[in-house]
């Protein structure tokens, strides 16, 4: 069985084997369950509650599900030139941001999202300084401009479903579909991962925005049933 995020509930093509969280979830026998999640706040939720639970029950429930931290200095030296901002990057402290960072594209160095990725102004350079850590550590990079992007779920290095964020050209689909299934080659971070990909301006080619493991990814228009059966194997 599999729990997801109660914002599914009005979608009719969910696989019947998924229940739905809610805030009783107390009502809910966990350690039946498999868990995948739409959200990082779903995961936390869940995962504060689990914390409640004595330790031999927390080991198995957190068995059923996969959730890493990875950083962009960890997937970075894996594929190099395939990710979207591996030339004219350079890495920072927030305490160590300036004007000299003002129009780059900036997101955290952490996989828990920290903050969206997003380019530098005075005013979110005010901001990031105000909300983060002044150690914490940032990613940063020239801006580019991204003309298609399509997220994958991937298991065993295989595609088992994917959704745009726009409505894409069926050429543009069928680029990306092709990008994605060398690169699975290129580097598995994990069984399960989630990969989003876009084709960037001007050169019109294909790259790899970010790495995401199953447990924390938003589903967009993914076919739901295709990922739930294979998390039931």
């Amino acid at each position: 069985m599999i729990a997801i995020n109660k914002c599914l509930i009005e979608n009719n093509n969910i696989n019947k084997s998924i229940c739905y969280i809610y805030d009783d979830i107390k009502i809910l026998d966990i350690n039946k369950y498999k868990f995948i999640f739409g959200s990082i706040n779903d995961f936390i939720y869940l995962n504060n509650y689990i914390k409640n639970l004595p330790l031999n029950e927390q080991i198995l429930i957190r068995q059923k599900y996969s959730f890493w931290d990875l950083k962009v200095s960890d997937f970075l030296p894996q594929i190099k030139t395939e990710y979207i901002n591996y030339n004219n990057s350079y890495y920072k402290q927030v305490c160590m941001l300036d004007n000299y960072d003002i129009d780059n594209f900036c997101r955290s160095n952490s996989g828990c999202k920290l903050f969206s990725g997003q380019v530098l102004d005075n005013t979110l350079i005010k901001i990031i300084k105000s909300k983060l850590q002044s150690d914490d550590l940032l990613f940063l990079s020239k801006k580019k401009t991204i003309i298609d992007e399509r997220r994958y779920w991937i298991y065993n290095n295989s595609i088992i479903t994917s959704s745009s964020y726009s409505k894409p050209e069926d050429h543009m689909e069928n680029i990306l579909n092709n990008y994605v299934k060398k690169v699975c080659n290129l580097w598995e971070p994990d069984i399960y991962y989630v990969i989003d990909v876009g084709i960037v301006l001007p050169e019109y080619s294909c790259k790899i925005i970010e790495y995401n493991c199953w447990s924390t990814s938003g589903f967009y228009n993914c076919d739901l049933n295709k990922i739930t059966q294979v998390v039931n194997v």
